[in-house]
């Protein structure tokens, strides 16, 4: 029997053949992995960017419906007018300095456009509220009213058209990101405002000064605030409150009206600070607060550091045509301490 002896160049040739295909399709594979992996990140951030534009946007829509039942025409309304005005300024700027994936430029497109007629009707809707306490006339004031709260009703149809943009892209490339809602007026409240208002016969009239009277005595104030996780101890010589040792912190705060009127959409606002230095802010919305009572709300996720004192300083409000604000603020220090050294001291 001949046996043929086969040289090493040919068995490094059938490796070498075997092997090639192997690496190119490795090389392959990861590169598609890496160009969908960063397609996913892209995607992802620019969810967060947009997400947190129309939430903040949500909060100033609300701010800007309690500011439409109001009937003061006090600087509290001006003032309160020029701040949601100038917010919403900082959040069309924001949305247009997003860098979106370049298969969504579409879509933030139609992002941005909404937020710059929000910030433009509202600048509107402020500017015909300060003529109106002028010699303008009514009717001028109307019409300036209502072109005013069609560009911010316009506004609506355009984020609806970047959500529509957003996830048809999605679902074709098989992805999965949640997008926040944000409708800052609907029709009827557009209606609402900008429908003239006949006389009232002289009752009316009295029962529309005494609901005035109410909502002049407005006054929301800070009844509780309580942490999650619950403090384990309280230092009553420097007010400072002890607090298991963990990463985040939930804050809930009670919020009680001393008026005579129930209030909606009451704003609040927390301020975590860790040696005095700002660390971060959160606001959430209290759909109501009966009059003589209260309620809560919980502003969660507050990332706390374990060295040095934290402090939460916290705001209710103030409402449009409140007066006493003294109680709308509320500050709870608080340290972190471990369970065990917490358990030594004791």
């Amino acid at each position: 029997m001949r046996y043929v002896d086969v040289p090493p160049r040919n068995i490094r040739k059938r490796r070498l053949l075997i092997l090639v295909p192997v690496v190119l399709l490795f090389i392959f594979l990861y590169i598609v992995g890496y160009r969908a992996t960063a397609l996913r990140r892209e995607v992802n951030k620019f969810g967060d960017s947009t997400n947190a534009i129309a939430g903040q946007s949500n909060f100033l829509g609300k701010q800007f419906r309690a500011a439409l039942k109001t009937k003061s025409k006090s600087k509290f309304l001006n003032e309160s007018l020029n701040n949601i005005v100038d917010q919403a300024l900082g959040l069309s700027q924001r949305a247009e300095a997003i860098q979106p994936p370049q298969n969504l430029k579409l879509a933030h497109s139609f992002f941005s456009v909404s937020m710059k007629l929000r910030h433009q009707g509202l600048e509107k809707y402020s500017r015909a509220v300060i003529a109106s306490l002028s010699t303008i006339e009514p009717t001028n004031k109307d019409a300036s009213i209502k072109g005013a709260l069609e560009d911010i009703s316009l506004s609506d149809v355009a984020y609806s058209y970047f959500l529509q943009e957003t996830r048809r892209y999605l679902s074709s490339n098989n992805l999965k990101i949640s997008l926040k809602k944000s409708a800052f007026l609907s029709a009827s409240t557009i209606k609402s405002v900008t429908v003239v208002k006949e006389e009232k016969p002289a009752e009316k009239k009295a029962q529309l000064k005494e609901k005035e009277k109410d909502k002049e005595s407005a006054d929301v104030y800070i009844e509780d605030v309580a942490t999650s996780p619950l403090r384990i101890g309280y230092n009553s010589e420097n007010d400072v409150r002890v607090l298991p040792d963990t990463d985040e912190v939930d804050v809930r705060i009670e919020v009680g009206n001393k008026g005579k009127a129930d209030e909606e959409d009451v704003g609040v606002e927390v301020y975590l600070y860790n040696k005095g230095k700002f660390v971060a802010k959160k606001s959430a919305v209290l759909d109501s607060v009966e009059a003589g009572g209260t309620n809560k709300i919980s502003i969660k996720n507050f990332k706390v550091k374990s060295e040095g004192l934290n402090t939460f300083k916290i705001k209710a409000g103030p409402l449009v045509s409140e007066k006493n604000i003294d109680d709308n603020n509320y500050t709870y220090k608080f340290v972190l301490e471990s369970q065990d050294s917490n358990s030594e001291s004791q």
